[in-house]
């Protein structure tokens, strides 16, 4: 399977600012942070799925 493209800098500080909002204990948590993450991306930002997010922390 082929990987997808890097994480920026920014994005990745983007994406632990809502880890530690939401604080994701559970599978229901992740998915919560994917929404808020997809919701609000910034300009060449990608969009993710809750695992893709899950795996970077």
């Amino acid at each position: 399977m082929a990987r997808g493209r890097g994480r920026s800098t920014p994005e990745t500080l983007y994406m632990l600012k809502l880890v530690e909002q939401i604080l994701p204990f559970g599978s229901n948590k992740w998915s919560a942070v994917q929404l808020q993450y997809n919701t609000g991306l910034p300009n060449g930002f990608s969009t993710r799925d809750a695992e893709s997010i899950k795996r970077k922390f």
